[in-house]
């Protein structure tokens, strides 16, 4: 089963995904919340950083929180041309495919 935590981020959210050994962190919200979910993700094995779009309200912690845990971002390929030069080390173009370095993500529960 998945376990879903949510990072209260002003009006936003953020939520790390665990499955097992291995978690995903979707949305990465403004600069000021990066402490918060740092907190939040440090120590939870985080092998994606998923951008859910490409507002800059949802990406303004992508390059800053990749550094710190050493995952790949990934968003829809048509929301690539949304972020700027230097944003992100890397970026995964994903589609349709929710196999992601190995691991094989099922649907979760709804977050309490």
């Amino acid at each position: 089963m998945t376990k879903i935590t949510r990072i209260k981020c002003g009006n936003g959210n953020c939520f790390c995904a665990e499955q097992g050994d291995s978690s995903m962190l979707i949305d990465t919200a403004g600069t000021k919340y990066l402490d918060k979910i740092l907190s939040v993700c440090k120590g939870k094995n985080i092998r994606l950083i998923v951008l859910p779009h490409g507002h800059v309200d949802h990406i303004q912690n992508a390059a800053a929180l990749q550094r710190e845990l050493g995952a790949p971002i990934a968003m829809h390929i048509s929301d690539i041309g949304l972020i700027q030069n230097n944003l992100a080390d890397t970026v995964m173009k994903v589609g349709h495919n929710n196999e992601i370095r190995g691991s094989s993500w099922k649907k979760a529960q709804k977050p309490a």
